[in-house]
């Protein structure tokens, strides 16, 4: 039986590589000017910010939330309230002011 050529990179005709392990290029992220490069890292940049703050802000409506029922005395939960409600709002606070703060 005879063996099987491994399927690698075959060369063309013309001197280029064909085949799995050939180069590829990109000529869409090869031909991008520098500034709409800058554009989409600031957009991503932004979006993580917004992402961010948006986390943080839940976290403070949860907390201001518990308090007020705690406030007004309302009987939702017993114990567990405490033990899942504040600690909640303070680990998503955190998190989103980490994920405002990464460049």
């Amino acid at each position: 039986m005879p063996k099987r050529k491994r399927a690698g990179a075959q060369p063309r005709p013309d001197g280029t590589l064909q085949g799995s392990s050939a180069p590829r290029t990109h000529p869409a992220r090869d031909s991008r000017d520098p500034a709409s490069t800058l554009r989409v890292q600031y957009r991503r940049w932004m979006l993580r910010r917004i992402a961010g703050w948006a986390v943080a802000a839940i976290g403070v409506v949860m907390i201001v939330v518990h308090v007020a029922i705690h406030l007004a005395n309302v009987q939702v939960m017993s114990g567990q309230d405490l033990l899942i409600g504040y600690p909640m709002g303070a680990v998503l606070i955190i998190v989103g002011v980490v994920v405002v703060s990464r460049r």
